[in-house]
């Protein structure tokens, strides 16, 4: 390529822009096992950048994404990375498992290229609260920079943060659940009849819940964390149920929790008696047309179910791509 053709090649790059939207997979829904309703499993984290010029996410035109779709769970298993290493943790018995993370590298796979973006999966048999999110998933681990939460247990494992997996959930009576780490939620105690749940897979993964062996269910898992990537300076929005829709579960307005600093206890007393079933509950970005999987009442959600991610790219001429879990690596070219 000539000298001309190059610099004609960078000016069309630096003119162009692109839209990328994804989200990540959903952690199953509660299961009862001796007392409560069923409800469906809290949404996983989401990232988007809209009409961003692509020399501010570092891309050209030609170039390769590498996109990784992460899987949801309908039983016990945790949900799988898309092809990437990792995935959600596993619940046990009746506990589901941390739904899979969504992520997409550039001119390479997982193993070589430059890593853009990941959104984080949100814990299994959490009760909708437990979602992927950025710089940590939620519930907050931390008031004081710690891998465990600042509270007592039985009242949830910590989310995965920017530097490591969310703790597992500590109950002086119960098994406890195991920490969260990179790319990965952590298990809920294997104790069969605990009905404990697995953290979301994320940057670093959500930590998994503690068993009871008694009528109550076990813990669920925490969310994993988001990620983007510290050289890129388009604006980049990280998304989740409590901010992007008014009034969720009837309790808001919910745009002003504090995520960094709120404590479960404050959110489960909060928000925990407004919580009905799948049907009632309003859909994760249900606005957003290009939201592929509606949260709530659709096929793959509910008690045991949670939905897969996706990813959506569109470019400046509107040609949209979708992508859907299917367990392996996908590309899409730069135009």
């Amino acid at each position: 390529m000539g000298i001309m053709q190059m610099l004609m090649s960078t000016i069309a790059s630096g003119d162009r822009t692109i839209t990328i939207k994804m989200w990540a997979a959903a952690g199953g829904g509660w299961v009862t096992k001796g007392w409560g309703s069923p409800t469906p499993g809290a949404a996983g984290g989401a990232v988007s950048v809209t009409d961003s010029p692509y020399n501010k996410l570092g891309i050209n035109s030609g170039d390769t994404l590498y996109i990784y779709v992460g899987g949801g769970t309908g039983n016990n298993s945790g949900g799988g990375n898309g092809g990437h290493p990792g995935s959600g943790g596993s619940g046990a018995g009746p506990g589901t498992g941390g739904g899979g993370m969504t992520s997409i590298y550039a001119n390479g796979p997982y193993s070589s290229g430059t890593r853009m973006f990941i959104a984080g999966g949100s814990g299994g048999s959490s009760g909708m609260a437990a979602f992927g999110w950025y710089p940590v998933g939620y519930p907050s681990p931390t008031l004081n920079s710690q891998p465990s939460p600042p509270f007592s247990a039985p009242n949830g494992p910590g989310g995965g943060t920017q530097t490591f997996g969310g703790s597992g959930s500590v109950h002086p009576h119960y098994p406890s659940g195991s920490q969260g780490s990179q790319f990965s939620g952590g298990n809920s105690s294997p104790t069969p009849n605990g009905a404990g749940g697995g953290g979301g897979a994320g940057w670093y993964g959500g930590g998994g819940g503690h068993g009871d062996t008694g009528a109550a269910n076990g813990s669920g898992g925490s969310g994993g964390s988001n990620y983007q990537n510290p050289s890129i300076t388009a604006t980049v929005t990280h998304h989740n149920d409590f901010k992007d829709i008014p009034n969720y579960l009837t309790a808001g307005p919910n745009t002003g929790w504090d995520f960094s600093s709120s404590p479960w206890p404050s959110f489960w007393t909060t928000f925990y008696p407004t919580i009905g079933p799948a049907s009632s509950c309003p859909g994760f970005n249900s606005a957003d047309p290009d939201y592929s999987f509606p949260r709530c009442g659709g096929s793959l959600d509910g008690p045991g179910n949670g939905s897969p991610g996706s990813v959506v790219v569109i470019d400046d001429n509107s040609n949209k791509t979708t992508f859907t879990y299917t367990g392996s690596v996908q590309t899409y070219s730069v135009p």
